[in-house]
């Protein structure tokens, strides 16, 4: 596995995803990989497709976006390269940067923005990965979550989904021995 804090934040996509696909997974998070956090521009802006007590039920800590870490992702946002970002993915680097938590997205433009700035960066599969590693998951459950997730996301690909197979494979072979 790669280089990741054991503080993780979650993007408005991976959160999405959860709400979507297993609500209790945040918990098991929290139990097996350390705290999630999100911030609080992320929560306001899934209260347009989600009920408030829905996102907040899911247990995570609600990190409050302050004034200047507004203008340091409006400062990123309008630099060309970052431009495919929203005003929001660029919170989420700005707060991952400053509480040096890792990142976790299925967005490539915040991923690669991630690595430009040396913060820590996490698929959401990965994080799955990492609960079944350590015996935070079952193994079908990790294929359910994947089953789930291929059918809402446009961000899980046929090469996605054949790479987390694969790992996934390699993880249970390596419990078996």
């Amino acid at each position: 596995m790669k280089r990741y804090s054991p503080a993780l934040l979650l993007d408005a996509c991976v959160v999405s995803d959860i709400l979507n696909v297993d609500v209790e997974i945040i918990s098991l998070i929290t139990q097996v990989l350390g705290a999630v956090y999100v911030p609080s521009v992320i929560v306001d802006e899934l209260r347009r497709k989600f009920e408030l007590d829905e996102i907040i039920k899911l247990g995570f800590e609600i990190l409050e976006v302050s004034d200047e870490a507004q203008y340091a992702a409006t400062v990123v946002k309008n630099q060309k390269k970052y431009r495919a970002l929203t005003q929001n993915d660029c919170a989420c680097l700005i707060m991952a940067s400053q509480t040096n938590c890792s990142c976790v997205t299925n967005d490539f433009a915040l991923q690669k923005a991630c690595k430009d700035f040396n913060v820590a960066v996490l698929w959401e599969l990965e994080v799955v990965l990492m609960l079944y590693e350590r015996d935070g998951i079952s193994y079908e459950r990790a294929e359910r979550y994947l089953d789930k997730l291929k059918r809402i996301s446009f961000y899980i690909t046929p090469q996605v989904s054949e790479r987390f197979t694969t790992e996934l494979n390699q993880i249970k072979k390596k419990k078996e021995t």
